[in-house]
């Protein structure tokens, strides 16, 4: 008989955590867009990835990757539009220094 409720008990946490995970995967695939950010000025790769640092600390921003760099640089933002918005995303960017001076905020952003 405890064999049978041990049985049942394990059954039943399987099936919840099972329907737990289904529910946070669905939830957040759906509610994440990629938006293409282009950026003026880059100069070096260490600003790039200062910029891409800056936007990753964001909450709802899950990822942020160099798609080309140029003379306009273009990141694929990867981000929750419920948690951050995409003017959040710009001033993060914007507000972002130059590894030769921390000061200079010479970045452009075109949505």
């Amino acid at each position: 008989m405890n064999l049978i409720r041990i049985f049942i008990l394990v059954a039943v946490a399987y099936f919840s955590a099972l329907t737990l995970t289904y529910a946070q995967t669905e939830d957040t695939t759906e509610s994440n867009k990629t938006i293409l950010v282009k950026v003026k000025n880059v100069g070096c790769a260490d600003d790039l990835k200062m910029i891409c640092d800056n936007v990753e600390k964001l909450k709802g921003v899950g990822s942020c990757v160099v798609e080309k760099q140029g003379a306009t640089t273009q990141l694929q933002v990867n981000l929750n539009p419920a948690l951050v918005t995409e003017e959040a995303i710009q001033v993060a960017i914007e507000s972002t220094g130059t590894c030769e001076d921390p000061n200079d905020r010479r970045y452009k952003v075109k949505l």
